[in-house]
């Protein structure tokens, strides 16, 4: 595995940190690690993964759901 290094300001650090805590991820080092994985395979093989599928799918639900609760 090759070392990558990116810079944040200190604000943006903690905001990747909570986000991880939040989720259950041991930091945002592994966060950060996660996505560029999520990254890498929706653009990996022929159209749109599986996994990216599924996430757009869940992310149009909640999308329907919070417009219907604004439009009441």
């Amino acid at each position: 595995m090759r070392p990558l290094t990116i810079e944040l300001d200190e604000q943006k650090y903690q905001a990747l940190q909570a986000i991880a805590t939040e989720n259950g991820i041991s930091g945002a080092e592994k966060l950060v690690s996660q996505q560029v994985d999520r990254l890498i395979s929706s653009y990996c093989g022929t159209g749109v993964s599986a996994a990216l599928q599924e996430h757009i799918r869940a992310s149009i639900a909640e999308n329907r759901g919070l417009l219907e609760r604004l439009a009441q």
